[in-house]
């Protein structure tokens, strides 16, 4: 793994006869969040739940059949790429289950809990069995406990949201024949509310709207509780910060270009990111522009190298054509390593690149295993010079909010400078993003976004556990 991987994606859908079929179209879309195994929970009145979950993608999953065994008007999905469990069945979301006093909740999240281990021990000493290692089921069974308090659905998940601090999670539950969404209090994790006719939808990304038609109406506020019931949404304070943690790697690179999150246009982000890499290292183009070619690593570095070329002046091409084909079956069958794996996605196009001075432009650098043969296969497709650009930071912390991130040992950056990963990489230059510069390509208050991946300063570390916390030492 070279890349920061994609956390998950949450839907949920209210008052829609096609319930289940359009979870499926908005999980679909959402797929570039999570590709080991999808779920869809539907609720059809008086019949109670349907729910069918398995690893595998969303259009091999829900077939017409499958999806003719999900009837009701209302529905949750989920796509899964694992932070918290291993990628099993019992793992996959969403998670069914039923409290003492026989209320049926079933429920999804995109996120990640640090003290998941001391809740699941205080919960299974009160007889609250989980079947799964996976957070999103601790959030189903704590606001099971809460409901067998005799508390109403919205009491229960907000005593359960006291109990996740320093969690990061963007959920959507079915309790009792209503839909809610709720999400944490600094944020971390986009979620977003719109209406389809007369059907609301959630998601994590608007991109999921899109395909239905759906207008988007807000994004769900941090802390926030919306309940959905009969043609009405009301919306409810959990519990309430006034510091906000977004994650920046969202508009980097885990949300689709077209998609709006924490109310940005994830395109015109990107293309800041590219104007502001051409003020940075404008020092480096010291030869007629002709001799230049902007090309990015696709598909999440493209509308970043697009801004760089739009200031600069300098010519944008696709210079690394993408192989859109899984190559997963190769690695499994012990048929390809890490080089070929590289080969496999990248494949560099002589006739942009050769002879050319290419400016090489990547989202980010993890271990420097991709962009290390890039650069190699990029001088043996005959270019001249290879400079790299880097849309963000480096990177030196792991992260505990949803992302599947390495050990900080294994960050390039954590571990040498930016000219020992030149010499690594065997690039002409590297330059990176600034940490200033990156916040004023959000045009955001300072304190608005997570940082911690590239400076340390963990949101309320005091609640991430000493055995993760001991890797960074």
């Amino acid at each position: 793994m070279d890349k920061f991987q994609h956390e998950c994606a949450v839907f949920g859908i209210y008052g829609d006869p096609k319930a289940s079929l359009h979870a499926s179209w908005a999980l679909h879309m959402m797929q570039h969040r999570g590709q080991e195994a999808a779920g869809i929970a539907t609720w059809n009145g008086g019949n109670g739940f349907h729910l069918h979950k398995e690893t595998g993608r969303v259009r091999t999953i829900f077939t017409g059949s499958v999806l003719g065994n999900l009837p009701g008007q209302i529905a949750i999905g989920h796509n899964r790429y694992s932070t918290c469990g291993p990628n099993t069945p019992q793992d996959t979301q969403p998670h069914l289950y039923t409290s003492k006093q026989g209320v049926e909740i079933v429920g999804a999240s995109n996120g990640d809990l640090p003290g998941y281990a001391k809740i699941r021990s205080r919960l299974e000493a009160q007889g609250y069995e989980l079947k799964s290692n996976n957070d999103a089921e601790l959030i189903v069974a704590l606001i099971a406990f809460y409901l067998d308090q005799n508390l109403d659905e919205v009491e229960a998940i907000k005593c359960t949201m006291q109990e996740l601090r320093g969690g990061a999670y963007s959920c959507v539950f079915i309790i009792n024949g209503k839909l809610f969404a709720f999400r944490d209090p600094r944020g971390f994790r986009p979620l977003v509310l719109g209406r389809h006719y007369e059907a609301y939808v959630v998601a994590s990304e608007t991109v999921a709207f899109d395909i239905l038609g759906a207008d988007y109406i807000r994004e769900i506020e941090p802390g926030q509780i919306v309940r959905i019931d009969g043609d009405r949404e009301r919306s409810f304070e959990g519990v309430r910060s006034d510091e906000k943690s977004f994650c920046i790697f969202e508009l980097i690179y885990f949300s689709r270009p077209d998609s709006w999150i924490f109310g940005h246009s994830v395109s015109r982000f990107r293309k800041r990111e590219g104007d502001m890499l051409w003020r940075l290292h404008k020092h480096v183009i010291r030869m007629p522009p002709e001799e230049y070619v902007v090309i990015s690593v696709p598909d999440s570095s493209n509308h970043i190298a697009l801004g760089f070329s739009q200031s600069s002046g300098l010519a944008f091409d696709f210079g690394l054509v993408r192989h859109h084909y899984a190559v997963r079956e190769f690695i499994e069958a012990g048929q390809a390593g890490r080089d070929e794996v590289v080969k496999f996605k990248n494949n560099p196009d002589k006739a942009v690149v050769k002879g050319k001075r290419v400016i090489v432009i990547d989202d980010s650098i993890v271990r420097s295993t991709t962009i290390r043969k890039l650069v190699r296969m990029l001088r043996l497709a005959g270019a001249i010079e290879v400079i790299v650009l880097i849309g963000s930071p480096p990177i030196t912390h792991s992260c505990f909010y949803g992302i599947d991130t390495p050990t900080q040992a294994e960050l390039v950056a954590s571990q040498m400078e930016v000219e020992g990963i030149r010499n690594l990489i065997e690039a002409d230059y590297l330059g990176y993003l600034t940490i200033e510069g990156l916040l004023e390509c959000t045009m955001e208050p300072s304190g608005t976004f997570c940082l911690a991946c590239f400076n340390g300063e963990y949101p309320e570390a005091d609640t991430i556990p000493e055995e993760k916390l001991k890797v960074l030492e």
